[in-house]
């Protein structure tokens, strides 16, 4: 059975100069993403797939407002040693929009593969879900209300 897991941190492997790249490089390939960098509040990837008016939306991120409780937003969070990172982490909530959680799970499963093994685990409860999303991601992203 399925348990949902609402509030998710995780920590790809590899340095924050092999993912970054990569995952922005996905980003700019697809029209409904828009990646955004917040400077002291990290990168953001905002999943507008879903929106009823995706270029407001796109504006909307572009020009600093904050997301919407409904909006799917994949935060990319850095701890830095001067200019340095030295530690880098993924957080989401998967308390948004349907069509646009499931867009960004797309993203989340393919940095699970890609960046494996990634260290997961529930930020509400503290349970670690690495070992779960390495076998079987569907277990912490069931999709039940689509």
């Amino acid at each position: 059975m399925h348990s949902y897991h609402t509030n998710l941190n995780i920590t790809p492997s590899g340095a924050y100069e092999q993912v970054m790249p990569a995952i922005k490089a996905r980003a700019a390939q697809d029209p409904e993403v828009v990646c955004v960098d917040r400077v002291h509040l990290g990168q953001w990837l905002a999943f507008l797939r879903g929106s009823e008016s995706p270029e407001e939306d796109r504006k909307r991120f572009l020009a600093g407002y904050t997301p919407y409780p409904s909006d799917a937003v994949l935060r990319i969070l850095t701890q830095r040693k001067g200019d340095a990172v030295c530690k880098f982490w993924l957080e989401l909530s998967q308390e948004c929009e349907p069509t646009a959680r499931q867009h960004m799970v797309e993203y989340v499963k393919w940095i699970l593969k890609d960046f494996a093994p990634c260290r997961v685990y529930d930020s509400d409860t503290g349970e670690n879900l690495s070992a779960v999303a390495a076998q079987n991601p569907d277990e912490i992203f069931p999709f039940d209300d689509l």
